[in-house]
């Protein structure tokens, strides 16, 4: 049985977590029901239990080859933005570079960027960092970013490689590996 409501609303607010969360609901004791109205439910519930645990590993894999992925879609979207940020450099201008990063660190000038990169690369925007928090970051670490070098497109070309090919390799031979054990 799946209890929303009440108990799901109030338990989201304590587990930071967007998924819904499973709820058992059972007697996990040796001895009989009391009341054998619920046996049936009671039972499945525990088969159900007992079936997510058995799971575990093979879900804790894929959580793990999940977050792989993000953090590489991540790591492309900030080569990407800084590569980005570091081209807009003018070497012909009067102001220094420091005042040109300021410019560029602007909240609308930071979005502008990473809309434009989402729409050229086709990618999400929630891959993106917060602009606010992307500026912030960049002045606290002191970074330069004029100073960085170009972005090579083979890097790019490669975590697309990985991204697009190896993921979902990874996924087959997991998915095989889960039949072979049946």
């Amino acid at each position: 049985m799946r209890v929303y409501g009440a108990l799901l609303w109030s338990l989201g607010k304590v587990v930071g977590t967007p998924e819904v969360m499973r709820i058992f609901v059972g007697s996990f004791w040796d001895k009989e029901y009391q009341l054998p109205d619920n046996a049936v439910l009671f039972d499945a519930e525990k088969n159900d239990l007992m079936s997510d645990i058995q799971d575990l590993p093979k879900n804790s894999t894929v959580r793990k080859i999940n977050e792989f992925a993000k953090r590489l879609r991540h790591v492309k979207v900030h080569s990407l933005v800084c590569d980005t940020l570091r081209s807009k450099f003018s070497v012909m201008s009067l102001s220094s570079n420091a005042t040109q990063q300021q410019k560029l660190l602007s909240y609308d000038k930071l979005s502008d960027v990473f809309h434009k990169l989402a729409k050229q690369h086709s990618l999400h925007l929630g891959d993106f960092p917060e602009p606010d928090e992307f500026r912030k970051n960049v002045e606290e670490l002191d970074i330069k970013m004029w100073e960085f070098e170009r972005l090579h497109q083979g890097y790019l070309q490669a975590t697309d490689a990985l991204l697009a090919n190896e993921m979902p390799l990874l996924f087959n031979k997991l998915g095989r590996d889960e039949c072979a054990k049946q």
